[in-house]
């Protein structure tokens, strides 16, 4: 394992997916870090603890990745938050008890003071959502994102620009 000046090992990189994701959204970068990143599933996402998204709040998601971060045995961290992945940043920089070294943005999701996650959407995203919640509860089932596909080529021009390995 590589060391820092001081001796001791690089932080673990913590990778947070946004909404409509799972930890798979980080599969084209995770291979390029070391030491190994951990790239965690937050609750009611495909590979997560199940949730309810309407009952779901950013303290509970806080913890699920603070408590993923412990059962890794993960020390200091960088913490490298997607989207709306950005939303639980405070609670997991709260509840790490001073493991977070550092905060990397991209491109944070900011909900509006006194709002919601729905209210930091795009409006097409926040009708389609709130249309796939009503839908869910009116056929008594929990709505969870389908996180995304199998093969994560795709992603490299999902904003606008085709992203290499460089």
């Amino acid at each position: 394992v590589p060391t820092m000046p001081e001796g001791n090992p690089p932080p673990t990189v913590l990778l947070v997916h946004g909404g409509a994701s799972s930890s798979h959204y980080w599969d084209l970068l995770v291979p390029h870090l070391r030491p190994p990143p951990l790239a965690i599933d937050l609750p009611g996402r495909p590979g997560g603890p199940p949730a309810d998204p309407l009952e779901l709040t950013a303290d509970a998601c806080s913890a699920s990745v603070v408590a993923a971060m412990d059962a890794s045995g993960v020390g200091d961290c960088v913490v490298v938050a997607h989207s709306s992945g950005c939303y639980f940043v405070p609670g997991i920089v709260a509840r790490a008890a001073g493991r977070v070294r550092a905060i990397v943005l991209s491109p944070p999701c900011v909900i509006p003071e006194g709002g919601c996650g729905l209210d930091a959407m795009q409006p097409r995203y926040k009708a389609m959502n709130i249309e796939n919640l009503a839908e869910a509860r009116a056929e008594g089932r929990v709505f969870t994102t389908a996180g995304p596909p199998a093969e994560p080529e795709w992603l490299r021009n999902a904003y606008g620009v085709t992203l290499t390995d460089e």
